[in-house]
């Protein structure tokens, strides 16, 4: 573990000879343990020296104090173990610093967060905050059928996003369309760049079939796109 610092109060008489631990109490069989795992599953990378922190809340007074507080290292995780106290008047929550990310919703996305009821850590047992974060990217789609043969031409595309499924950023779907189609993406949105739709970084796929009465084809495109940057998926039949 590295950059932990943990606050507690232990009172108690030592008979024998035993250990204790730096950073957190070990000692009690009621040990809480909470690792804090931050990685974005667009490039399977993790986040390092994040500011993570166990805050330790209570009712009475509805007063609170930081537990323990920490970086992630270089694999996004770091690990805490305390003694919590035992009474229902105290809960513990986790905490990220979301600040280093930018602005969510605009800059990056929040695809998976503890599952625990109220964000509150459950006690004397071991607890994974798991975070997987991803940045946003943009992306324009071109659909042009450059040698229209009629009205009875049609195009069946199925476009998809294949590392995440849900979310605003993320896509799965298949659209047919007819006739002498010439479509770009259009429009602006929370003043993201013009002609550009707000994706999830990462993998963007398209593939298509056209029916002309002349034939068939079909066709298949594939873009990455990095944090923040652009890409095109083009069909052209």
């Amino acid at each position: 573990m590295i950059n932990i610092k943990c606050n507690y109060l232990i009172l108690f008489l030592l008979l024998f000879t035993g250990l204790i631990a730096s950073g957190c109490s070990k000692w009690s069989s009621g040990t809480t343990t909470v690792e804090f795992v931050i990685i974005n599953p667009a490039n399977g990378e993790p986040f390092p020296d994040v500011n993570v922190k166990i805050v330790e809340e209570t009712s009475t007074n509805n007063k609170s104090r930081v537990m323990c507080e920490g970086k992630t290292d270089a694999s996004g995780r770091i690990t805490f173990e305390f003694t919590a106290k035992r009474t229902s008047k105290y809960w513990y929550t986790p905490n990220i610093d979301f600040d280093s990310f930018g602005v969510q919703g605009k800059d990056y996305s929040i695809l998976v967060r503890p599952t625990v009821s109220s964000y509150a850590i459950i006690k004397n047992i071991y607890n994974e905050m798991r975070y997987e974060i991803t940045y946003y990217a943009y992306l324009k789609l071109k659909i042009k059928n450059i040698v229209c043969e009629g009205l009875e031409d049609t195009l069946v595309y199925h476009a998809w996003t294949p590392d995440f499924k849900g979310g605003g950023g993320a896509y799965d779907y298949i659209t047919t369309l007819s006739g002498c189609v010439d479509y770009e993406t259009t429009g602006s949105v929370d003043n993201h760049p013009a002609g550009y739709a707000h994706v999830y970084m990462g993998w963007h796929k398209i593939e298509w079939e056209a029916r002309k009465p002349s034939g068939i084809t079909y066709g298949i495109d594939s873009v990455y796109i990095d944090k923040g940057g652009f890409g095109t998926l083009q069909v052209l039949y």
